[in-house]
């Protein structure tokens, strides 16, 4: 990409069940949670919702912009309740501006979405997550070939949340290179390492791409 080209977008969406398929956009990614909010986890589940409100910009507004979902990769927090859903991604403004809606968000998590797509990995997923799962293209989900996998289940606080956030962002969502037509084997093993080196005691696993590297 030309240094003086924008990135593509790197959108987030809320989606019940039925919204938001993944053949609808370039690259399917999704927030996976492995159970629900209890009073043990609703403090650290609320830090990945504000991070994921502030570190990603809904795609609606890009698609206001002229960016259809087609062309983007979007990372999907999977919701039961549709009309929240659609109230949130309806909102274009700064995402701290619904960081209020927290606790709604992670009290209504789809746990039948997430465990469609944890089970796609078609891996023992031990960890207390949540997972950032993604497919290139949107249409290959579920193929265990075409998955890449991080393992969250590490962060505690909203400053590590955020950071992991952002990498994904930075490395992964805005480089079209690396989804745009497929998985770029070549590319997507650079990022590994990337990740590796960044986050030494972690798990990140490109399935398929890369042999999985437990965390010591």
């Amino acid at each position: 990409m030309p240094v003086d080209e924008e990135p593509p977008p790197a959108s987030r969406l809320f989606a019940g069940y039925d919204q938001y398929e993944p053949w609808q956009v370039a690259a399917y990614g999704i927030l996976a949670f492995p159970s629900e909010v209890d009073l043990d986890s609703r403090d650290r589940y609320r830090v990945f919702c504000e991070a994921f409100l502030t570190t990603f910009v809904t795609a609606t507004r890009f698609e206001a912009d002229g960016e259809p979902l087609s062309e983007q990769m979007v990372t999907i927090w999977p919701l039961l309740d549709d009309g929240l859903a659609h109230y949130l991604n309806s909102h274009t403004g700064a995402g701290v501006e619904l960081v209020p809606e927290c606790d709604a968000i992670i009290d209504t998590i789809d746990l039948e979405r997430s465990h469609e797509a944890l089970q796609a990995t078609r891996q023992s997923l031990t960890g207390r997550g949540p997972y950032l799962l993604a497919w290139s293209p949107g249409c290959a989900f579920g193929k265990t070939d075409n998955v890449l996998l991080v393992d969250l289940s590490r962060v505690t606080t909203l400053a590590e949340a955020r950071a992991e956030f952002s990498f994904w962002r930075e490395q992964i969502m805005e480089d079209p290179e690396l989804w745009s037509t497929g998985w770029n084997l070549e590319r997507a093993l650079m990022k590994v390492a990337m990740w590796l080196e960044r986050r030494a005691p972690a798990f990140l696993e490109a399935l398929g791409l890369a042999r999985a590297v437990p965390s010591p």
